[in-house]
């Protein structure tokens, strides 16, 4: 038992460390000087024009913080990219019979706030909502009180984890119009601490804050470099062994 535990304790902290590693790869990609534009951040208040085109009163995107994050992205040089919400799809607890069946019951408890796997259950549903590899965005949590958990991603690898079916508190992009790469390029960036910011701000709601299709789908997500992309993406393969 006591081996036992010294192997789990040795591969979280392993997790944590690569973790780390891949918070700082990306925040050296984005922060370095000559990947950005020559524009400076320059933070102002919100207008009256501001709470009308976002049709939000609440402080979340107006925040100096959140705005700063998001100028990072926008003003990175090789441009970014948004996913546009008839990809997002929602989950359903319509017809599925869970502790029963093969396929994997996938709910916010699936996997942590790092963005690996954290528990396995199984359910059974005739038609199950994942049938290819997928990213899986936690749309909600009552796990911390900023939000700040809310929009923590998981690369769902079809080939290795078989079907599944995820329930409302998830949302899914599949690999029909991305191929597998940009999925787990895009869970990378959700997993890290800027875009961590940005989900915590975006997210509506005070006792389980939460982010729907159309806030989702206004998160920008930097364009890089291949290689630099697959640095990234090689730490985050690392970070999901267990």
């Amino acid at each position: 038992v006591e081996e036992l535990s010294k192997g789990v304790l040795r591969r979280e902290l392993q997790i944590r460390k690569n973790y780390e590693k891949m918070n700082e790869k990306f925040e050296e990609i984005i922060l370095k000087k000559e990947n950005q534009k020559s524009k400076k951040f320059v933070y102002a208040l919100p207008k009256f024009s501001d709470y009308k085109e976002n049709d939000r009163m609440d402080s979340g995107p107006y925040q100096e913080q959140f705005k700063y994050c998001i100028f990072l992205i926008e003003n990175f040089k090789d441009g970014y990219e948004k996913i546009p919400p008839e990809e997002i799809k929602s989950g359903t607890t319509n017809d599925v019979h869970i502790g029963h069946g093969k396929i994997n019951w996938i709910t916010p408890d699936f996997f942590d706030e790092q963005g690996y796997r954290k528990i396995k259950e199984n359910c059974h549903k005739d038609n199950p909502n994942i049938e290819k590899s997928s990213l899986i965005i936690k749309n909600r949590t009552n796990k911390g009180l900023l939000g700040e958990h809310a929009g923590t991603a998981l690369f769902y690898d079809f080939e290795k984890l078989g079907k599944g079916q995820h329930s409302q508190g998830c949302y899914r992009v599949e690999n029909e119009n991305y191929c597998k790469r940009d999925l787990k390029f895009f869970t990378v960036c959700l997993n890290t601490r800027i875009y961590r910011q940005i989900c915590r701000y975006l997210t509506l709601g005070s006792k389980m804050p939460e982010l729907k299709v159309d806030q989702i789908s206004q998160i920008p997500f930097i364009k890089i470099k291949a290689e630099d992309r697959a640095k990234l993406i090689k730490t985050y393969d690392k970070k999901c062994k267990r």
